[in-house]
């Protein structure tokens, strides 16, 4: 009977960490959201939008929004724009957040009458062994998304596997920067650099990925835009050397 029941689960379910659930900080809706979205998830994120939610969940559209809006503040999602090709918003992007960084799982145990009383387990006999969610499998799959990006859109050659490149794109995602702020600075990056013999080695890792991140992915317009003030009031352009400074 379990191997029939194992057997007909295969591939038609999804997990949760435990958090989710441990943590006793999310209401049956909220539940129900966060759930959905880490149905739909690829990599951590997703992109649903309100409407598609809330005919899944049953709810309206407005109580949608106000559950997404405190997961995010309780700390189970990060909301980001998601843009197309031309840079124009087509939806929100949800990131989930990594299962020890969700909520505030309490340490202490729970209380009844004023006294501390051990957890009871309410849970059936396992009949399919769930394991938690492996982060590090997310992780080295956004590396190798983010750096084939990169090395397509700019003809180089670097590896996801470089500690140095895993380190800078970790530190952005934990700054809660998604896959398409990735892609959105190699795109503009490319557009600016690829053609010009003296900034194209900088379409690299090191510098796409560092402390100018934000930088790059809030620019407006193409470097050769940039201009300087001369003593009379006109404007005239950049020269390389001022370039260069402003990419460190």
């Amino acid at each position: 009977m379990q191997n029939e029941i194992k057997n007909g689960w295969d591939n038609q379910f999804f997990q949760v960490p435990n958090a989710i659930y441990d943590n006793g900080d999310l209401d049956v809706y909220e539940l129900a959201i966060i759930q959905y979205i880490f149905r739909l998830a690829n990599n951590g994120m997703a992109f649903p939008s309100f409407s598609k939610m809330a005919e899944r969940v049953k709810c309206s559209r407005k109580k949608s929004i106000t559950t997404i809006e405190s997961l995010i503040k309780k700390g189970y999602l990060v909301k980001r724009k998601r843009l197309n090709d031309v840079g124009n918003q087509t939806s929100n992007l949800y990131i989930l957040k990594k299962p020890k960084k969700v909520g505030s799982a309490s340490g202490t145990l729970p209380m009844v009458n004023g006294v501390p009383q051990p957890s009871v387990p309410d849970t059936p006999t396992l009949v399919n062994e769930v394991h938690p969610i492996n982060t590090n499998i997310i992780n080295t799959n956004l590396y190798k998304d983010i750096v084939n990006f990169l090395n397509t859109n700019a003809d180089t050659n670097y590896r996801a596997t470089t500690k140095r490149t895993q380190q800078l794109i970790k530190a952005r995602l934990d700054e809660g920067f998604s896959e398409a702020d990735f892609q959105q600075v190699i795109s503009k990056k490319c557009r600016d650099w690829k053609k010009d013999p003296q900034f194209a080695q900088y379409l690299r890792p090191e510098t796409l990925f560092g402390a100018k991140f934000e930088s790059y992915l809030n620019q407006k317009g193409g470097m050769r835009d940039v201009t300087a003030s001369t003593a009379s009031g006109n404007t005239r352009p950049c020269d390389s050397n001022q370039q260069l400074e402003g990419l460190f």
